[in-house]
C-alpha cells in the first residue's frame, strides 16, 4: 500500500512539475512558480512513503519548501507588481492543498502502517511462536525495506514450521529481490551488462549489441 501510494505521489508530482515547467518556459508567469514548489512537495511525499525515511526529516523538508514557496511568492509580488490578493489566494490554496494531502493521505498511510507494525510487535512479544504474526511482521519489515530483519522473521517461522508455504515463498521472493538489487549496482558502472534469469537464478550477461 505504501509503495503503491508513494509511486502514485511521485508520478502525479512529476506530471505536475513537467506541466508547470513547460508552461513557465512558454509563458514566464509568476503565477506558475508556486505550482513548481507544490510539485516538489508532492514528489517528496511520494519518496517518503516509498523509502520510509524519518518522519521528522520529512516534515522539516516540507516546512522548508513551503517557507521558500511563500518567500518566493512575496518576491514575485514585490518585483513583478502583480495582484497581491490573487497571488496570496493561489499561495493559500496550494498551502491548503498540501496540508490536506499530507494530513489525510501521506501521514495517514504512514501512521496506519506504523500502527500495524507496532501491533505485530506486541503480538510477537506475547506469542513468540505464532507463525502467522511472525510472517506478517516480516512482510511489514519488507515494505520498510529492512530486508535483513524481514528474512530473520521468515527464518523464525521456518524454524517452527519448516513447511510453512507463506514464509518459504516470502523468503525466496525477498532473496531474489536482494540479488537483483545487488546486481543492478553493477549496471551503473558497466552499461554493457544486463540482468538475465536462467532456471530461477540471476546472472549478469554482456549485451550482444
Amino acid at each position: 500500500m505504501m509503495n503503491r501510494s508513494g509511486l502514485t505521489h511521485i508520478i502525479l508530482g512529476l506530471c505536475s512539475l513537467i506541466v508547470s515547467i513547460i508552461s513557465y518556459s512558454n509563458n514566464p508567469s509568476p503565477y506558475t512558480v508556486p505550482t513548481i514548489f507544490f510539485s516538489f512537495i508532492i514528489i517528496l511525499s511520494g519518496l517518503f512513503l516509498l523509502i520510509n525515511f524519518s518522519k521528522k526529516v520529512f516534515l522539516v523538508l516540507v516546512s522548508f519548501l513551503m517557507f521558500i514557496m511563500w518567500i518566493s511568492g512575496f518576491n514575485q509580488i514585490y518585483y513583478n507588481k502583480i495582484d497581491i490578493g490573487l497571488y496570496c489566494l493561489e499561495l493559500g490554496l496550494l498551502t491548503l492543498g498540501i496540508i490536506i494531502i499530507l494530513k489525510f493521505e501521506t501521514l495517514k498511510i504512514f501512521n496506519n502502517f506504523q500502527k500495524r507494525l507496532e501491533y505485530y510487535n506486541s503480538i510477537v512479544e506475547r506469542s513468540p511462536n505464532n507463525t502467522i504474526f511472525l510472517n506478517n511482521k516480516g512482510v511489514q519489515l519488507t515494505v520498510k525495506r529492512k530486508y535483513g530483519k524481514a528474512i530473520s522473521y521468515f527464518d523464525k517461522v521456518l524454524e517452527i514450521d519448516y513447511n510453512n508455504y507463506a514464509a518459504l515463498k516470502n523468503k525466496k521472493t525477498l532473496i531474489k529481490k536482494m540479488e537483483h538489487n545487488t546486481l543492478s549496482d553493477y549496471l551503473e558502472d558497466y552499461p554493457k551488462l544486463e540482468i538475465i534469469e536462467k532456471k530461477g537464478i540471476l546472472f549478469l550477461e554482456i549485451k550482444s549489441k
